[in-house]
């Protein structure tokens, strides 16, 4: 399936992406998530786009926010 934005067709497709160790301010091991590429500004997420984050049960949904 595809879907448009911008004016441009794109198709749809999952990334399999790995979840990084990093350290805190307290020196504490903590997950991270690194996201990252030309696809991201393909999809509406150029930088300093501001998002949403959903969190769910082993399900994170990132929306670009809206402008209300």
């Amino acid at each position: 399936s595809y879907y448009l934005a911008k004016g441009k067709k794109y198709y749809e497709k999952s990334k399999k992406l790995k979840v990084y160790g990093t350290c805190n301010a307290n020196y504490e091991k903590v997950p991270m998530l690194r996201l990252q590429g030309k696809w991201l500004r393909e999809l509406g997420f150029d930088a300093g786009t501001a998002i949403n984050v959903e969190c769910k049960k082993e399900k994170i949904i990132v929306s670009v926010a809206s402008h209300d």
